[in-house]
């Protein structure tokens, strides 16, 4: 690969990167949660008892049922909702168990949710169970991606999380209490899973890229590590220099990204002297760690012509110089800094 097709590549990169929308956090991602069908199965059931405490009513479950009827108008879905039950993890005649059931007088729903994991489980199972409670009744296979073909075979209808999401911000347009707590923990959670399906989505996507490009991804890490050596080079024959001409002991430091660098420490003065090198070009400052110094070693900085051109909590960066800078040069610097701060 050379740099012309380096570039090519790496807008290539730069364009499916620019897919990948950027999303704000949801609180079961803070939780730890974001994709737990156990978590995602409570949740579901918690919404979709209208006599639970959301005051959402009969709104979740009314939606869920709108769309088995366009899925299946032979459901009736005219049903009261007295005395519905919403049973978790349901056990099944063999004794397996259904995520979530739903059952009054007048219908019986089995759901079998589906967030990450394949359709492993015995369906045929789960369908005996479920139409035993009652004549009117319904499977559902709940996922976050089209199992059409899954739950066709097994006699089960496929809602996906869209399909249910879409429909249920329709209905609850005209919901009133916005200010609800519960009303706004489920619109986290319909956020949680769109992110989650948007994720599995784009993972497809780069995986196929990345399998299409793979020698020109072995061939791009050459040229970092071409790169990265360079800058390792440029920093050896710059601290051999400033070991030589300050008689202070040089110490390295590395990142995994094409960035390294050198500092002096000063525990004296409560400060390091640092060099920064990048492909972008060298960054000579100081770490004042030592609060009670930083104000006075900033003063006298100043007073010498020096301007802070970038601050970052105790690092304050002085210079910046190009990447082919000569090495002398970059060293002439960096004496210069030190010279003023060891007159602090």
């Amino acid at each position: 690969m050379n740099l012309k097709e380096a570039e090519v590549f790496l807008k290539e990169v730069n364009e499916i990167y620019k897919q990948i929308p950027k999303k704000e956090k949801t609180f079961m991602q803070i939780a730890g949660y974001p994709h737990y069908e156990n978590v995602c199965s409570n949740i579901l059931a918690f919404y979709l008892n209208p006599n639970e405490e959301h005051r959402l009513n009969n709104i979740v479950l009314t939606t869920l049922l709108g769309i088995i009827k366009e899925k299946d108008e032979k459901v009736n879905t005219k049903i009261s909702f007295s005395n519905m039950s919403i049973l978790r993890e349901f056990p099944t005649e063999n004794g397996n168990r259904i995520d979530i059931v739903i059952q009054n007088a007048e219908i019986a729903i089995g759901i079998e949710n589906k967030i990450m994991a394949q359709v492993y489980n015995d369906l045929d199972d789960y369908y005996k169970t479920i139409d035993k409670l009652n004549k009117n009744s319904v499977k559902v296979l709940l996922s976050l991606h089209n199992e059409t073909e899954t739950a066709t075979k097994n006699k089960f209808i496929n809602i996906t999380y869209n399909e249910l999401f879409e429909k249920l911000m329709e209905n609850l347009s005209d919901y009133n209490d916005k200010t609800n707590k519960w009303y706004i923990y489920l619109l986290d959670f319909i956020k949680n899973l769109k992110g989650i399906e948007v994720e599995k989505n784009m993972e497809s996507i780069i995986n196929e890229w990345i399998k299409n490009h793979q020698d020109d991804i072995n061939n791009f890490y050459e040229l970092l590590n071409i790169a990265k050596s360079s800058i390792d080079n440029k920093l050896n024959e710059y601290g051999t220099l400033l070991e030589e001409k300050s008689n202070y002991k040089v110490r390295y430091w590395h990142d995994s990204d094409v960035q390294s660098g050198t500092y002096i420490l000063l525990n004296g003065l409560g400060c390091n002297l640092d060099a920064v090198l990048t492909m972008e070009g060298w960054k000579l400052g100081l770490n004042i760690w030592k609060k009670m110094n930083q104000i006075k070693i900033k003063q006298a900085l100043i007073e010498n012509d020096f301007k802070i051109i970038e601050e970052a909590d105790t690092h304050i960066y002085l210079l910046k110089l190009e990447y082919s800078c000569q090495i002398d040069e970059v060293v002439n610097q960096a004496l210069k800094i030190l010279d003023i701060i060891l007159n602090v």
